[in-house]
Parts: C-alpha cells; sequence; structure tokens
C-alpha cells in the first residue's frame, strides 16, 4: 500500500523556509506520497517535493495564530501520516529539530537588479510588540533607495502589494514567488529588515543586509538558518542610517 505523508502551514514565511518545509522535504523521502496544504503564493517554496498542494489563502504571522481566508484543508485519509505544524510544535520538534533538507531556489537567474530591497509598512500584531520592529521609516528608506540609485545602481523594490516603492526604484511587488526566486539569485545584494523575504534570499544565494530589534537573530541570519554559508551582512543598530546600509551593500554585494 502507498504511504502518504501529509503537512500544512498557516503562518511566518521565515518558519516554513527554514524551519517547517526542510523537515518535511526531508520526512517525504520516507514516503510515497506528499500532501501539502498551505497558501497558494507560497506553493513554489514546497513544489520539489510536494506531489499534491492544497491550495489556500492564508493570513497570520505568528507560527500559531495564522487563519484560512479561502480554501478548504483536505479529508484525512485514516492512513495518512500527519505532520501539521501545530502538532509537531507541540510535540517538541522545536526542542530537538528532526533533520532538514534545505533546497536551492532561484535556478535559472535572472540578472536584472543591483539591489533588490523589501520595505514593509509597520504591522501591529498582538503580542508582536513594536509594529515597527520589522519595518523601516519612510525617510531612511526614501533616502536609502536615493543613495543607492547614485551609485548608478538598478534597483528594485519587492515584496508584497503594500509593501513601500519609493521615486528611483523599479516597482517588483507582488511578483509570483518562482520569479522573486530567481530575481533574488541574479541580484547582487538583498537589503530590508529581518523578515521572511531575507531568509529567502539566503536559500537563493543572495547576499543580503539586515537588522532587527532581536540579539539572538544575528546569529540565526549567520549560522544557524543560513545552510549555505550565503554572506550576510548583520547591522547592530535596530533602525540603522541609510548611509550604513547602502556601505554595508556596497562591500557585500557580487555585481
Amino acid at each position: 500500500m502507498a504511504t502518504t505523508l501529509y503537512a500544512e502551514w498557516q503562518g511566518e514565511v521565515g518558519w516554513l523556509l527554514m524551519w517547517y518545509a526542510p523537515a518535511i522535504r526531508h520526512l517525504s523521502r520516507s514516503f510515497d506520497r506528499t500532501v501539502f496544504a498551505l497558501d497558494k503564493s507560497l506553493a513554489h517554496i514546497v513544489e520539489d517535493f510536494a506531489d499534491e498542494i492544497v491550495p489556500l489563502k492564508c493570513q497570520g504571522h505568528a507560527q500559531h495564530t495564522g487563519q484560512i481566508l479561502e480554501g478548504e484543508l483536505p479529508e484525512i485519509e485514516d492512513d495518512w501520516t500527519v505532520a501539521r505544524w501545530k502538532d509537531v510544535f507541540k510535540t517538541g520538534w522545536k526542542k530537538t529539530p528532526p533533520e532538514r533538507e534545505y533546497f536551492e531556489y532561484g535556478r535559472p537567474p535572472k540578472v536584472l537588479f543591483d539591489a533588490i530591497c523589501f520595505f514593509r509598512p509597520p504591522k501591529t500584531l498582538k503580542g508582536r510588540g513594536d509594529p515597527n520592529r520589522k519595518s523601516y521609516v519612510e525617510d531612511k528608506a526614501a533616502k536609502l533607495v536615493e543613495l543607492l540609485v547614485a551609485k548608478g545602481w538598478r534597483v528594485g523594490c519587492a515584496g508584497g502589494p503594500d509593501n513601500r516603492i519609493y521615486p528611483g526604484a523599479v516597482d517588483i511587488r507582488n511578483l509570483p514567488m518562482d520569479w522573486l526566486c530567481s530575481v533574488l539569485r541574479g541580484a547582487g545584494v538583498a537589503i530590508g529588515p529581518s523578515s521572511g523575504p531575507m531568509h529567502l534570499a539566503s536559500l537563493c544565494g543572495c547576499p543580503h543586509v539586515t537588522w532587527c530589534d532581536h540579539s539572538p537573530i544575528r546569529k540565526r541570519y549567520e549560522r544557524t538558518w543560513n545552510p549555505f554559508e550565503t554572506t550576510c551582512a548583520y547591522l547592530k543598530e535596530p533602525n540603522p542610517e541609510p548611509e550604513t546600509v547602502a556601505e554595508a551593500a556596497e562591500r557585500i554585494r557580487t555585481r
């Protein structure tokens, strides 16, 4: 009898990229078939190993606050092995992580930009502290784009449709995930506050400049969640000056 592994995701993109999807990818090697339910915009993240993808439209930030806006979870068959995020989290996966198998996204590369910037707006989220913690203030973001363009760089502003864009940058917001991965694979550097796109840049082999107000995050970017040893410039300041960001980007960019 064929064996089936079932997984589902409603939560942070960073944890999906660096923790959950790699674990399910590894587990899938022991099954004949893998079914994965997640937000349809993220399907590319798992399509290299998932035999069936159940498309949903979800919202949610923290691991336990995601909710489904559109679509339905499939009926779980009696003989399926279920590895839901919430189930495996409760059984101690976070304390004793399973083996993980990472995937290099973005092949073949699309070499179009010297820098890709992710400027998301402030988001007030229950229990998540300062709404600006993963944002970058407007005047500094605008100045950063101005500095990069003045260097003669081709700059793109990417991310969701509510992310911000500034004069001088090309609007590449809301790109399909497979295109974004290929653009990151070919870009010189990615820039933005700590967020899912910065972890995606790491898996696409794109050098990245990032910052955050959480001190343990630096180790995560440089080692714990950096399986391919992608170059990362982690800045100490939680809200760095645009000149500091531009200098770091110049130092590590690949083209």
